[in-house]
């Protein structure tokens, strides 16, 4: 089922004759080229491109999420950006349970629910404090 801000952006982009979807920006997403639409499969479009819109939009979104074991727990965050690494797409946010910066593979999202809460970014979550969080951890990794 398609999450509520995706119908009201289609809807306002068909409203307006001779109009193109939003080009992505760049600083939003990582390791992507174009508008999601245009570079990967349709069914992973219809996957990603609402999240993307919720992204731009600040919207504060539930997840029902599938962990690598297939548990599934429900998470509230704010999402900063998409970024490709490691081979997988991932949603990278600040996740209100956890009070931290959490990534979550768009694949393993069940269900997305708008709260209809806009967030304000702040300098301890935002995603520069994000991006350099991820720096940090994967550097160990080298």
């Amino acid at each position: 089922m398609e999450p509520p801000w995706a119908k009201k952006r289609r809807k306002s982009v068909l409203a307006q004759p001779n109009s193109q979807p939003r080009p992505a920006k760049p600083d939003r997403l990582l390791g992507a080229t174009g508008t999601f639409g245009s570079c990967v499969p349709a069914a992973f479009a219809a996957r990603i491109d609402p999240l993307h819109a919720a992204i731009e939009d600040r919207c504060v979104l539930r997840l029902a999420y599938r962990d690598e074991a297939g548990r599934t727990n429900e998470r509230e965050i704010e999402s900063l950006c998409l970024a490709f690494r490691g081979g997988a797409w991932t949603l990278d946010t600040w996740c209100r349970l956890c009070t931290d910066f959490r990534n979550f593979r768009p694949d393993r999202i069940d269900a997305v629910v708008d709260t209809d809460e806009r967030f304000i970014e702040r300098p301890a979550n935002n995603l520069d404090a994000c991006l350099a969080a991820m720096r940090s951890y994967y550097a160990g990794m080298d």
